[in-house]
């Protein structure tokens, strides 16, 4: 089990009544000793349950002790909290975060956009800055204010890599993910605009299901009509350097289905690439490619485990991250010097936040507000950058649960 101060949790099934006290009351006593300065409510967002009458509430929650539930059963992921005058069952904690997960309330709900993580990922986790405290996480808590109006979404999926059984193929991860949006209401006409936020494989899965929506039936339809566009961080087009994966594979199953399709031993990513293109144009959708700019360790095993401490390799170069775009449209681009998997887990204070919000906000410029009222919360922003090494997290709303490591 992962140590206490590298742990996130969310919780479903909240009544909707409830505020953030309300969430940490509700947690409190599941908690050994637990005291509400234990529990941090980083997140409470009315969940995605589109066709339910009255939708429960979501939560993000970071906890300063473990549950007793969990330490029961620290491997099963999920577990139900029993409290008395909810229905059996309704109340979920889990460390997962499949399917998907609202990250924030919007007053003035005009779009929607979807996060989608990569391979051997964590839905939450990508996103976090490394290290211990895993209280931060730029989307849910910086974006929203830099771009309203906006409900962001964690898309969560099982890509793990050691000791997988699945022989799943990205198709397959697409067509579950086309599922999700539609339970989710975006095949409905009175749902949202869309947009998504895509890392590595995540963005190899988005370009998939939009190619299968362009052939699917009329239902799914409206769900590329919806969609407005995309920014792609480290997405390869031409394959991606992952020799030390297979090595490490051995003989599952996954080392020949959905590993393989992503390497650049394969045709399948330049033929997708070639597919997407036509469909991006004839739609119109406003595209974003951020891409690489520092090597990435390889895989190594290591007093038993493996680890990414081997050598050093582009695991996915600016031409593959970009379609080449990076020289035929190079203002379609943005260059992040970090490597592969760093290059999504921004600080308080990284100065790659504004421009992500700039391009977010050129994707839905058609109803969001001014351009002045974007320099206003940019300022706002770039002031707390200045100061984020003495940051301390505060929420009014949450009347004290905050500041506390997961």
């Amino acid at each position: 089990m992962a140590s206490l101060e590298t742990k996130v949790y969310r919780l479903r099934g909240i009544p909707p009544r409830l505020d953030r006290l309300g969430v940490a009351q509700l947690v409190q006593p599941f908690l050994p000793d637990g005291k509400l300065e234990d529990i941090r409510v980083a997140s409470l967002a009315l969940s995605c349950d589109f066709w339910v009458e009255t939708p429960t509430k979501t939560a993000t929650l970071n906890l300063k002790k473990i549950p007793g539930v969990v330490r029961a059963a620290p491997a099963a992921g999920e577990w139900y909290l029993p409290v008395r005058g909810l229905p059996e069952y309704s109340l979920i904690l889990d460390d997962t975060f499949y399917g998907l997960t609202p990250l924030n309330e919007v007053s003035q709900h005009q779009y929607d956009c979807v996060v989608i993580s990569g391979l051997a990922s964590h839905p939450m986790g990508s996103w976090q800055p490394r290290g211990n405290d895993k209280s931060f996480m730029w989307i849910r808590d910086k974006l929203p204010e830099l771009v309203p109006g906006v409900r962001f979404i964690l898309y969560g999926y099982d890509t793990k890599l050691v000791g997988s059984k699945s022989f799943q193929t990205v198709a397959d991860l697409a067509n579950n993910l086309i599922n999700t949006l539609k339970a989710g209401g975006w095949s409905s006409p009175s749902s949202k605009e869309l947009t998504f936020l895509a890392h590595s494989l995540g963005g190899v899965l988005l370009k998939q299901c939009l190619r299968m929506l362009a052939d699917s039936e009329v239902s799914y339809e409206c769900i590329l009509q919806k969609t407005k566009g995309a920014i792609f961080f480290g997405v390869p087009s031409e394959g991606m350097d992952i020799d030390d994966i297979h090595t490490m594979l051995e003989d599952q199953p996954n080392k020949n289905a959905l590993v393989a399709e992503i390497s650049n031993r394969s045709s399948f990513l330049s033929s997708l690439e070639q597919q997407i293109s036509g469909i991006f144009q004839l739609r119109e959708m406003k595209l974003c490619w951020a891409y690489e700019t520092q090597k990435t360790p390889t895989v190594k095993l290591v007093d038993g485990s493996y680890g990414r401490s081997g050598s050093e390799t582009i695991l996915v170069s600016r031409e593959s991250a970009t379609g080449n775009r990076c020289t035929s449209d190079p203002a379609s681009t943005i260059q992040i010097d970090e490597n592969h998997s760093n290059m999504v887990k921004l600080s308080p204070g990284s100065h790659v936040i504004g421009p992500i919000a700039n391009r977010l906000r050129h994707i839905l410029s058609n109803d969001l507000d001014t351009h002045s009222q974007y320099l206003e919360r940019l300022a706002t922003h770039n002031l707390a950058t200045v100061l984020s090494n003495n940051k301390t997290f505060t929420d009014n709303s949450s009347r004290g649960i905050w500041d506390l490591k997961c």
